[in-house]
């Protein structure tokens, strides 16, 4: 009795054991083809402009030169602030739960392609079978990236498109491993829009050759 009693407890914890393996938590390998089931669509591109205090007051940049010249002078006083909304989409058949440090992406505005735009955002989670919204922001200025500011600028004056390239990847950490999960490259021609006080004084700044080589 005392080996048929044995031989059962074996049985049982054997049957416990078999149990956790077909039910319990997926393992490292698991999870990281969960996360790389995640798909990334793009919804939309919005955009802001910062001036110097007083650009858009009615007078000419001349005037405005002569009363305060460090500050039309200064780079850093022209921010464009930049909102990417994208969406996560976590609703394959086999999927899981999906758990990111985070996402960013690389903008690309036209063809410069040597000095992109990151953005990036916290991490968050998709349940299986939701999609989740998520924004990547960033603002940018005429210091750190001249070219890209000037674009946005000479397009928003001639009231034309902007060409956008935009890579998303996702973050991700899973046990001991690090990594990111590229999404599609996305392009789009984003339309611009501004006050004709804004404009005018973009104008003036664009012809005055300031910010120029």
């Amino acid at each position: 009795m005392k080996t048929r009693g044995t031989v059962f407890v074996l049985f049982f914890a054997a049957f416990i054991i078999n149990s956790c393996d077909e039910t319990g938590i997926l393992t490292d390998v698991q999870k990281i083809a969960a996360l790389r089931n995640v798909t990334i669509e793009y919804n939309n591109l919005t955009y802001e402009i910062g001036l110097p205090a007083g650009a858009t007051s009615g007078k000419s940049l001349a005037e405005l030169l002569l009363e305060d010249s460090a500050s039309f002078k200064n780079p850093e006083n022209y921010s464009i602030s930049i909102i990417a909304e994208l969406i996560a989409d976590n609703t394959k058949p086999d999927a899981e739960d999906a758990k990111f440090d985070g996402a960013e992406a690389d903008v690309i505005m036209d063809t410069l392609t040597s000095n992109p735009i990151k953005m990036e955002t916290d991490g968050f989670e998709v349940k299986k079978g939701t999609t989740h919204p998520f924004d990547l922001e960033t603002t940018i200025n005429l210091k750190t990236h001249r070219k890209a500011g000037l674009y946005i600028f000479r397009q928003t004056v001639d009231g034309n498109d902007l060409a956008t390239t935009t890579k998303p990847r996702l973050l991700y950490t899973v046990g001991t491993q690090s990594g990111t999960i590229d999404g599609p490259e996305l392009k789009q021609d984003i339309p611009t829009r501004a006050s004709d006080e804004t404009k005018e004084f973009l104008r003036q700044l664009l012809d005055s050759g300031i910010f120029d080589e």
